[in-house]
């Protein structure tokens, strides 16, 4: 069954498929980056990035989804690793920004969330 809202425990599992995911395939995002300089590391940093939020969250029993929010944006920012990782930190900030109030989110407020995380902010 399909879950219609998402708790912080989905949350959660949402993060941590995620990681397992670029992980399986960061050799791939590797290749991709070509320009300028074909670094050859975005899914190995981005990997690194998001396994951070992931051991953190692993900690976690039935987080609030508050709490999972808080949990990952901070642990990207500190687990950052080159500047695909601290670029995938900036998205899930700006995702726990979008998100913050609900005590649950459905896809709409998930996809309001991702347009947040993925819209630059200028700090004055």
């Amino acid at each position: 069954m399909a879950t219609k809202q998402i708790d912080g425990e989905a949350y959660k599992n949402m993060l941590l498929a995620a990681a397992a995911a670029v992980e399986e395939r960061k050799d791939e995002i590797n290749a991709l980056n070509v320009f300028p300089v074909p670094d050859g590391d975005t899914g190995t940093n981005m990997f690194l990035t998001l396994s951070a939020a992931a051991q953190e969250l692993q900690k976690l029993e039935s987080p609030t989804l508050g709490r999972a929010l808080e949990v990952t944006s901070s642990a990207m920012l500190r687990g950052a690793r080159g500047n695909s990782g601290v670029i995938t930190s900036l998205l899930f900030r700006g995702v726990m920004n979008g998100m913050k109030a609900c005590r649950t989110a459905d896809g709409a407020a998930l996809s309001a969330a991702l347009v947040e995380g993925a819209t630059p902010h200028i700090r004055r």
